[in-house]
């Protein structure tokens, strides 16, 4: 994507409004296909039922993605296809639709992880694999190429999520799988270096969905599965700039698991789209200033569970 003096302006312009508006379910898991090779787009603050945005550079299940927010680019890393874990990375341009493009490898190939980035700032953050290494990798956004090697986290895990409070630097890890645990580490995404302990989530489960409403400091997550047949409706939050443990937020519109999770930043709204359980094309929202349950959004095109969400407001 051509970084021209427009797109910039466009780009501030859209920072100091809270971010743009256009959320995106990126690959994943399909329920019935095993990989999803599709993509969707929402319009985050109007209710509806989610519309064809493209194909994937490469099918892929159990991978996870993010954005630089009103700077346009969104991206998908990871995952397992062909019984392989993958080390490809792909974009798109969020406010266009279209088939995504080849953006490089991680260092590393790694399945299930987890997702984030300092938006505007333009880091790109990965973090951990379903062989439960510790692995973080990085790389800038707004350049194609390969990922590099970032720091450890606290312990090996997969199937978690990732929240940042965008261009204030953190990003919080939550959760994970096999076994599952309610543990939570963080990082200073502009500076190399390890994970540190952040606090714990109400629940312990792994294959949760998180976001936040970024500069507002606020980290969400909610559904989940703790790995011997419960899976869940509660959505926790934190502050993201203190450490300390989540607190109960409300619940799910049903339990659901491997949903793929985007907000439209400052703007305050969470949408949560997608699920491994039924109904399997559900999205449902909520805001997330403010502690109360989740209500129905509309629905996807496809199932997916396991794929990316992000959007162009971070």
């Amino acid at each position: 994507m051509a970084f021209t003096a427009d797109k910039v302006r466009q780009g501030v312009q859209q920072a100091a409004a809270g971010g743009g508006d256009r959320g995106v379910a990126h690959g994943g898991r399909g329920i019935t296909s095993n990989y999803n090779n599709t993509i969707e787009y929402i319009t985050i603050s109007t209710t509806s039922n989610a519309n064809s945005f493209g194909n994937v550079y490469q099918s892929r299940a159990e991978c996870n993605g993010s954005s630089n927010g009103p700077n346009d680019r969104g991206w998908m890393a990871g995952g397992q296809y062909s019984g392989s874990k993958g080390s490809s990375i792909e974009y798109v341009t969020i406010s266009t639709t279209g088939n995504s493009s080849s953006f490089g490898d991680m260092n590393t190939a790694m399945g299930s992880i987890a997702g984030t980035s300092n938006r505007t700032n333009e880091r790109a953050i990965m973090a951990g694999d379903n062989a439960r290494a510790k692995t973080i990798e990085y790389f800038t956004m707004s350049s194609t190429g390969n990922a590099s090697d970032f720091g450890n986290l606290t312990s090996g895990r997969f199937r978690f999520a990732a929240t940042c409070n965008g261009t204030n630097e953190r990003a919080v890890f939550s959760g994970k799988e096999y076994p599952t645990s309610n543990v939570q580490d963080y990082i200073t995404i502009n500076s190399t270096g390890n994970a540190s302990s952040f606090g714990t989530l109400t629940l312990s489960r792994g294959y949760l969905g998180g976001t936040s409403n970024l500069t507002n400091d606020r980290g969400v997550q909610a559904g989940g599965y703790n790995g011997s047949g419960t899976i869940y409706n509660t959505i926790d939050y934190h502050t993201i700039s203190s450490t300390g443990s989540c607190t109960d937020f409300g619940d799910l519109l049903g339990n659901s698991w491997g949903q793929c999770s985007t907000s439209n930043g400052t703007n305050e709204r969470a949408v949560f789209m997608g699920n491994r359980s039924s109904p399997k094309t559900e999205m449902e929202y909520f805001t997330i200033s403010t502690t109360s349950n989740a209500t129905d959004f509309g629905d996807m095109t496809n199932d997916r569970w396991q794929g990316a969400g992000y959007s162009d407001g971070g």
